[in-house]
């Protein structure tokens, strides 16, 4: 963010205010399903945490860029600074689940992020587990 002068910078300041990104809320979005998925969601922990062969699995993905986002670099004084990036859009991408009760984590990289890689880690998942009840929370709600 950039400000008009230093004299409105040091008032946020002075306030205690910082600068935030703002949270994205897209139309299509239904409050009262989140809310509702959200109990539902509640429940079955509180079930799964009361029975202790259940494995209570948080599972996300991500796709993680070889590039660069340098914003400001400290240097010596007088010397140029040069911070070498990849000029192509190489990336990799993770599918990554975490055990709440014992911290362990499961991470399958993947050359693209479609159903049969999905379809990989949701395997090595079972295989990690087998004959246990799995309770496995996705990364977010996006689709309600």
């Amino acid at each position: 963010m950039t400000y008009q002068s230093v004299v409105s910078y040091n008032l946020f300041k002075r306030c205690d205010y910082s600068y935030h990104q703002p949270t994205k809320v897209f139309k299509s979005r239904n409050e009262a399903a989140v809310m509702d998925i959200e109990t539902q969601i509640k429940k079955l922990i509180d079930i799964a945490q009361t029975a202790p062969e259940t494995v209570i699995l948080a599972e996300d993905e991500a796709k993680v860029y070889l590039q660069a986002s340098t914003m400001a670099v400290w240097a010596p004084r007088g010397r140029a600074v040069a911070v070498r990036c990849d000029p192509g859009r190489a990336h990799i991408n993770y599918y990554g689940t975490l055990n709440l009760k014992t911290g362990v984590e499961l991470v399958v990289a993947a050359a693209t992020m479609h159903a049969a890689a999905t379809t990989i880690h949701l395997h090595a998942i079972l295989a990690g587990h087998p004959d246990v009840a799995i309770l496995l929370l996705p990364n977010d709600l996006n689709g309600i």
